[in-house]
């Protein structure tokens, strides 16, 4: 599952926290739904991977950050990092190699403007004509 993130959500502890703490209370959960992004809290990034109620599980002291104690009321920001953005875990674009003339596929539309068989008299008929036609 990819990482989600959602502009400007962000709420507050409600609640203390120690360093050890893995699920953590917060103020308002509008905007933190699902699972699998980042927040931060004070100078810790943690890794939310459940959301119930407005309980959250976290992974603590993710990204190099340590994991400390929080206050009650201490802000929570969901935050989009750049681990999300690793050549690791996200699809790198590659342009695949020219095809060699005269093997390139047909444009997709092709099949669409395709002359359909019908017989001449319906063709000339939704043309407006008559079937004798005089003339080359």
């Amino acid at each position: 599952m990819a990482e989600q993130f959602k502009n400007l959500a962000g709420t507050t502890l409600n609640g203390a926290i120690d360093d050890q703490v893995t699920t953590i209370t917060v103020a308002s959960a509008m905007g933190f739904t699902g699972g699998d992004f980042r927040i931060l809290v004070d100078s810790e990034i943690m890794k939310v991977t459940a959301v119930s109620g407005l309980d959250l599980t976290v992974a603590r002291g993710q990204e190099g950050t340590d994991s400390t104690a929080h206050s009650n009321g201490a802000a929570v920001a969901h935050v989009l990092t750049k681990v999300p953005w690793t050549p690791t875990t996200r699809t790198i674009w590659r342009p695949t190699p020219p095809m060699p003339v005269g093997r390139r596929p047909a444009h997709p539309a092709a099949s669409f403007y395709r002359p359909t068989a019908c017989s001449s008299s319906a063709t000339t008929a939704r043309r407006g004509r008559s079937s004798a036609r005089s003339g080359p």
